[in-house]
């Protein structure tokens, strides 16, 4: 038997695996590292033997790096059989856990130590906008056309909150999100990610603006903030309620967006799974000699300060029941026919 990983790779990198020690030996004979790479894949791939030689490394077992072009490749790899492991982003990974039972053995942990922040709505205190209702009509400032926390996640919201009438709508086609989008908002600016959407809403060209809970600590409570900031007190979240996850309750939040996660096949052998998550856990293990390679792989390769246990359920679970609502999501992550 052959084991597969598959990781993704957006902007600064990521993915990886390792399979590591106090667990049953791994079955499979061989493994493949499939990173999604956009651009520079040679580069790249250059940069991921490293990767490669740590797993082989801590497993004992041969690991070679493969690129795939995208999102729906990855998926295909994973539900096939072709790739029996994958790294991939919160979206493409929903759509693994919820079509054919792929499993989260272990996550990203980002800067601040959790494996997930907080999605919402900026608005400025002297708005009058007090709830989301009072969006409606308002003019937003959005991270991307697509971006997870920027659209999808706000759109779905709104759409699954019954603030958006979806019925003269094609719900299987994603190009149907920019009018439901203007049957909410009188006008929107899309582009710039975080700092582009705050930025609208700060000088003016927006009332409300997606974003993550950290956005202003980002871009304005540092110690060099960008000169259009306003003080932290200008700025509010528009309360929301009844999202997704219930923690979120009475903080304003939407819901957790999830860091990428480890995704194995529901038919990976229990023994190769305690052995990859091991060895993921293992890329931040002080106590390993060679821990400044397991973190020099984490920051240069998969953008992350070190990994986490979870499962599907706990890790994907409140963000697809958002997302869920987008028309067309399944399609377009990949995972439609």
């Amino acid at each position: 038997m052959t084991l597969k990983i598959v990781a993704t790779v957006i902007g600064a990198g990521l993915a990886a695996t390792v399979s590591a020690c106090g667990t049953a030996d791994p079955v499979s004979d061989s493994y493949v590292v499939a990173f999604k790479v956009a651009e520079d894949r040679q580069e790249f791939v250059e940069s991921a033997d490293a990767l490669a030689q740590w797993i082989t490394d801590a497993t004992g077992t041969p690991t070679d790096v493969l690129t795939v072009l995208d999102d729906q490749a990855q998926i295909t790899a994973l539900a096939t059989g072709q790739a029996d492991v994958a790294y991939m982003s919160g979206g493409p990974s929903w759509i693994a856990w919820s079509t054919f039972g792929a499993e989260a053995i272990a996550a990203a942990v980002q800067e601040g130590g959790d494996t997930s922040y907080i999605a919402g709505f900026w608005t400025l205190a002297d708005s009058g906008i007090n709830d989301i209702e009072g969006m409606r009509g308002t003019r937003s400032c959005h991270t991307g056309e697509l971006a997870g926390t920027g659209m999808l996640v706000p759109m779905g919201y709104l759409i699954g909150h019954g603030y958006i009438d979806m019925t003269d709508l094609d719900t299987d086609d994603i190009s149907s999100l920019r009018q439901a989008r203007e049957q909410f908002f009188a006008s929107s600016k899309i582009g710039g990610g975080y700092l582009g959407a705050l930025q609208c809403l700060s000088t003016g060209e927006g009332d409300v603006a997606t974003g993550r809970s950290t956005a202003w600590n980002d871009f304005c409570g540092t110690e060099d903030p960008q000169p259009w900031c306003l003080p932290r007190s200008a700025y509010e979240w528009v309360p929301a309620s009844g999202g997704a996850d219930p923690a979120l309750e009475g903080t304003g939040g939407l819901v957790r967006v999830p860091s990428h996660p480890v995704m194995v096949s529901p038919t990976l052998p229990d023994s190769d799974r305690a052995a990859l998550q091991q060895a993921f856990l293992a890329l931040s293990d002080n106590a390993l000699s060679d821990n400044e390679s397991g973190q020099q792989i984490l920051t240069e390769i998969l953008g992350a300060e070190s990994f986490r246990t979870v499962t599907a359920e706990s890790h994907l679970a409140p963000y697809g029941d958002v997302v869920q609502h987008v028309p067309g999501i399944e399609n377009h992550f990949g995972g439609g026919n």
